[in-house]
């Protein structure tokens, strides 16, 4: 039974046909596919089975209203029985597209489409479907179906045109000119609705080469960070190793942390607007940090490991440390996993001496399996490896060495390999590099230039406890880890803390302070809470009358945050996750002296809102 709940569009162009697989009418998916396609416009039917789907395209045939889309689910993977339905389709609706939805689709099942589609109408999607992109996809397909059929019904009418003039050899001849010109018309419309297929691949292709990248770097420090947090329970673990593992966790939390900063602008690399920094940094801590992350997968294979530098290299060089760090990982890592017995090796240097602008070279060798000629050619093609058993053996996508190659091209330099079978690889990457001077670093110490923290001094965080001391502050903060996190620093620093658990407790006790003489100093508002969100508990609390300065904790940090916070009444806006230093800097910043300028509504008017973290 088609669904009731949406009359019979009097609107052909803006139907669609939805053939769930079976039991799926009422699942959160359909239903959300359904609504969503209703937003933009569409008039959705939806059929239970397949002989109400074939009822529905006759009936839409017959009044020439028919179904410019057809969506079909397959269940988990497609059979011989969905390519007939696919063909039932087209036999009664021969002008329809057809995208499927399955959650695998088999290569001899794709053989036999292939034998049976109709070029360019057909498009296979994987479940669980992107709502968005099948939005999009849509959108498009219907778009273009208009057009073809518009061309089809010109080129009908041109036809008849030519028919009633046939006596005609003039008007006849007239007529063919036309027909072929919209013939033409209709094959660059064909050759269109086959780019758009291949766009929507293309997009999908995209999309699962952003995800399978970001797993890869947010599992490698991530794995660091829980074997470390391991070791720590050991209760006979001694305090230097205990000092190690903290240094490790916080490390790889930080470099974490930056990998999840730069999402955005890693998927602009195909873009060409992945905005590359140069920082002050140091080639040598740069390759001491990937030796550390990775010596313990080295040791777990019984691979010597180790890191050499050739010649003599600056103390910092100008670059984009998290860029470098992120292509020796992919690169050591493949190393380690392809190599069984031997080594691997980093070599490090310039490779050209004078002038402030030089070359510097990373390379790293080992000798595992090896690669041959071929081989060598599709290595850096995205979700490639040598050949399909290496794939089963070692498994991996193959999208670290084609995200390492395109960063090393933006950062101005490249990638080459030289292997040969069964004795080893040995990749170099060459980038120029320019000399810092004395204003490019912040003193004569190594930066902490892969995750840019704030260094704060011992005189600096002595002021920021003086400035706290005795502040009153109210912390609105749902979840019991992170308020015992901040609840403990501020109270070390000297500071009065009370806690609400959502944003209603944080107006009332506001409110209440304020009848009791005793208003609290700052408040640090959390924006995602329960019962009342950060966004309207500051704007309730602003319309009580408090001016003091109000914070917003976020996760939200995009950058339209800063407009959001400033419109409820924030004053700004400490992004998570934060270290103590940060918390600390803001809290002493806005409670400790400086309240009132950052509490002036004119100053909030005015679009004073100060970003921290």
């Amino acid at each position: 039974m088609s669904n009731t709940q949406s009359p019979q569009s009097t609107c052909g162009p803006h139907r669609l046909l939805l053939l769930p697989s079976v039991n799926n009418n009422t699942s959160p998916q359909t239903l959300a596919i359904v609504e969503a396609l209703r937003d933009d416009g569409f008039e959705v039917d939806v059929a239970e089975a397949e002989t109400e789907a074939i009822k529905l395209l006759r009936k839409a045939s017959k009044t020439q209203q028919p179904y410019p889309l057809a969506i079909l689910g397959l269940g988990m993977s497609p059979v011989n029985e969905d390519l007939e339905k696919i063909k039932r389709i087209w036999n009664n609706s021969s002008t329809t597209f057809v995208v499927t939805c399955a959650a695998e689709y088999s290569q001899a099942w794709e053989n036999k489409l292939r034998k049976l589609v109709q070029r360019g109408q057909i498009i296979l999607l994987d479940n669980p479907v992107d709502t968005l992109m099948l939005r999009r996809l849509a959108n498009s397909l219907v778009a273009n179906w208009q057009k073809a059929d518009a061309m089809r019904r010109k080129l009908e009418r041109m036809i008849n045109t030519v028919s009633a003039c046939a006596h005609e050899i003039s008007q006849r001849q007239e007529a063919e000119e036309e027909a072929s010109s919209y013939a033409t018309k209709v094959e660059a419309t064909n050759k269109a609705l086959e780019k758009i297929c291949e766009a929507a691949e293309a997009a999908a292709a995209a999309k699962t080469e952003f995800l399978a990248n970001m797993s890869h770097e947010i599992r490698t420090p991530m794995t660091a960070m829980l074997g470390y947090a391991e070791e720590l329970l050991e209760p006979s673990l001694p305090e230097s190793e205990k000092t190690v593992a903290v240094n490790t966790i916080l490390r790889n939390g930080e470099h974490l942390l930056a990998i999840i900063n730069d999402i955005l602008d890693l998927s602009k690399i195909e873009a060409r607007k992945l905005k590359i920094e140069k920082i002050a940094c140091s080639p040598v801590q740069l390759v001491e940090d990937v030796r550390v992350l990775m010596d313990e997968r080295a040791r777990r294979k019984n691979l010597e490991f180790k890191a050499r530098m050739v010649g003599s290299l600056p103390k910092n060089i100008l670059s984009d440390p998290t860029r470098i760090r992120q292509i020796l990982l992919n690169l050591v890592g493949n190393a380690i996993k392809f190599t069984d017995h031997g080594s691997v090796e980093i070599f490090y240097g310039l490779k050209q001496q004078g002038g402030k602008e030089q070359s510097i070279f990373f390379e790293v060798s080992d000798t595992g399996i090896g690669m041959t000629h071929d081989q060598i050619q599709r290595l850096f093609s995205p979700f490639s490896q040598a050949d399909s058993s290496i794939t089963r053996k070692f498994g991996g996508t193959g999208l670290g060495l084609t995200i390492s190659k395109r960063l090393a091209e933006k950062l101005g330099g490249q990638i080459t390999v030289t292997s040969k079978l069964g004795r080893g690889s040995t990749f170099r990457v060459v980038m120029p590099v320019e000399m810092p001077t004395e204003e490019d670093c912040t003193s004569s110490d190594l930066l902490d230039s892969l995750t840019k923290t704030d260094n704060i001094n011992e005189d600096a965080e002595k002021a920021h406890y003086d400035a706290i001391l005795g502040c009153n502050i109210l912390v609105a903060e749902d979840a019991p880890d992170n308020q015992r996190l901040i609840q403990a620093i501020l109270k070390k620093a000297g500071a009065q803390v009370s806690m609400a658990g959502n944003g209603k407790a944080a107006v009332e006790m506001v409110s209440n302070a304020m009848d009791n003489g005793e208003p609290f100093d700052l408040v640090l508002m959390d924006i995602q809470m329960p019962i009342l969100d950060g966004y309207r508990a500051t704007a309730e609390i602003r319309a009580g009358g408090y001016t003091s300065p109000i914070v917003a904790l976020t996760a939200h940090a995009m950058g339209n945050e800063n407009e959001k916070t400033l419109a409820a009444g924030c004053d700004g806006y400490l992004a998570k996750p934060f270290t103590r230093k940060k918390l600390l800097s803001i809290v002493a910043r806005f409670a400790g002296g400086n309240a009132e300028v950052f509490a002036s509504p004119s100053n909030r008017e005015s679009g004073a809102c100060e970003e921290i973290g």
